[in-house]
């Protein structure tokens, strides 16, 4: 299936995943480097292992521990557009699935070497590809 579902727990005790897209103990290793941070959680540099063995290079998102709710209903959104918008445009989004880091929710997708910010901050008459 190709489809990533969450839902709230049985008695508003949390969130209980469902995900078909879970990545599994093993194959995802996230480092300490940071390389962005947002209102519910930071994105950390990680490497997706392939069937191959080699490590693809990755960014893991992180839901913070002890987030409400309402935070988590907010990452699964998230996650479902991203992965929707990843396979409708695979050279715009790129998720290869979700997965935990100790108590927290990670979504995991392709790493680029800049973020749409910064490729949006360049001047107009700049070479494409370079922040400024």
């Amino acid at each position: 299936m190709d489809r990533a579902t969450a839902r709230p727990a049985a008695g508003g005790a949390g969130v209980a995943l469902s995900f078909d897209r879970l990545i599994p103990d093993g194959q995802l290793r996230v480092t300490k480097e940071i390389i962005g941070r947002g209102a519910n959680g930071i994105v950390y540099v990680g490497f997706l292992k392939q069937p191959s063995g080699e490590e693809e290079p990755v960014a893991v998102k992180t839901l913070a521990p002890g987030a409400t709710d309402e935070e988590h209903g907010d990452f699964f959104k998230e996650f479902s557009i991203m992965w929707e918008a990843s396979k409708a445009c695979p050279g715009v989004a790129q998720v290869h699935g979700c997965s935990k880091r100790g108590n927290a929710l990670c979504i995991v997708m392709r790493r680029y070497s800049h973020s749409l910010r910064d490729h949006l901050e360049v001047p107009l008459d700049a070479p494409r590809g370079t922040p400024r």
